[in-house]
This record gives structure tokens, sequence and C-alpha cells, in this order.
């Protein structure tokens, strides 16, 4: 094996290594964040929904460090899954932070991290993201590629309808942000900032400034 196969294995190895004492330590806590999960109660269809994926930590912290979050905003998941990212988010300063989760397998194991947590201030909704409209007390909103522009489309409908309603400074970070093209063709956002992690998918911010 040469040098450059046997440090490859041997970082292999090492993150093996941690992910297990993760889990393990996800166990003593009696949550359940990490473990991948097979999804029995909900029908898969590709041109909506995609898999769930783990967001949260690393990657998210160095995006949230560079925004100027207060106590006054509250932010909403599209598509948490277990909670990991919301976990990250519990430690920002918001007032309140939501998730939307579509299948009800993982809403209940949400539900179950956030009490064994206590983090108190996140409500959980299981529903279709398309049909959920109660935006307006939300001034950040979180993807993390959860569904295809088949549910994006109307989300973001929604999402300009709230602000029609209660005009707003309103921030969307998205990760593997696949639909780019339709927050932007809004005319509506302005794409800020953008962040990677070496092998990571991209994170694109975008602001909506009150007029």
């Amino acid at each position: 094996m040469n040098h450059i196969a046997l440090v490859s294995s041997l970082k292999r190895t090492m993150y093996m290594a941690y992910r297990t004492y993760l889990l393990f330590t996800e166990k003593i806590r009696g949550i359940d964040i990490r473990e991948a999960e097979i999804i029995k109660d909900v029908h898969q269809d590709l041109t909506r929904n995609f898999h769930y994926s783990l967001s949260g930590k690393r990657f998210l912290e160095g995006a949230l460090k560079k925004l100027l979050i207060t106590s006054d905003d509250a932010l909403l998941d599209f598509g948490c899954g277990k909670g990991g990212a919301l976990v990250t988010f519990s430690k920002y300063p918001f007032r309140k932070l939501g998730g939307i989760e579509l299948s009800s397998q993982l809403y209940t194991i949400a539900q179950n991290n956030m009490a064994r947590l206590k983090l108190a201030h996140v409500e959980l909704f299981c529903c279709d993201a398309a049909e959920f409209a109660a935006l307006d007390d939300y001034t950040y909103l979180y993807f993390f590629n959860p569904f295809s522009s088949a549910v994006m489309e109307p989300v973001i409908r929604n999402v300009i309808a709230s602000l029609q309603s209660r005009p707003r400074k309103l921030t969307i970070i998205y990760k593997n942000p696949v639909c780019h093209d339709i927050i932007m063709k809004t005319g509506v956002f302005v794409k800020t900032a953008e962040f990677s992690l070496k092998d990571s998918h991209p994170c694109f911010i975008y602001q909506h400034t009150q007029a």
C-alpha cells in the first residue's frame, strides 16, 4: 500500500471510529439523529421528495456565524427529518424554531429528540411543505435540498404571499441549491453569500430586505 492510500485508509478508519462514538453517545442520551433510517410510511416520489439526509453541525455553524441572528428572529426548517439541523440552530439566539416534515416516522423521531434535548422553543409540523402557509412569523428559512422544483415552486409562492402579507427582512439558507433558479426568477431575493466545505454541497444565502 502506497503512502497516499495508507493516509486515505487511516482517515477513513478514524472517521468510522468517530461516527461510531457519536452514535454511541446518542444512544446514551436517548436521541436518534445520525443513524440511517429506512422510511416506510411515505411513498418516495423522487419527482417531488428527496431522501432524508443529515445536515447540521460544522457546515451550518460556519455559515451561521456570519449571519446577524438576534433574539427577534425565528427560523423554519423545510424537510427537517430527525431534527439534526434544528439542534444546531438551537445554539443560536432564535426566539423560535420550526420544522416541517412529510414523513410521520421521521416527525415522531424528531419530536422525541427535541423533547429529550429539552428544546421547548421548537415546533414541529407533519405536513406537505407545499401546503404550509403559516410563514408570517419566520425571518429565516432553511432548505437542505429536501424536494424538487415541483414542491419548491409552490413553497416559494407561499413565501412571497407571506412577504406581501407581512413585509419584513427574510433570509433563505439553502444547502445544495438545486432550485436556485426558482428563487432568483422571482426577483424578490438576492443571493448575498455562498459557503462550502471540502467534500460538501455549497450553501447559498439569499436576502429579501423590506422596502
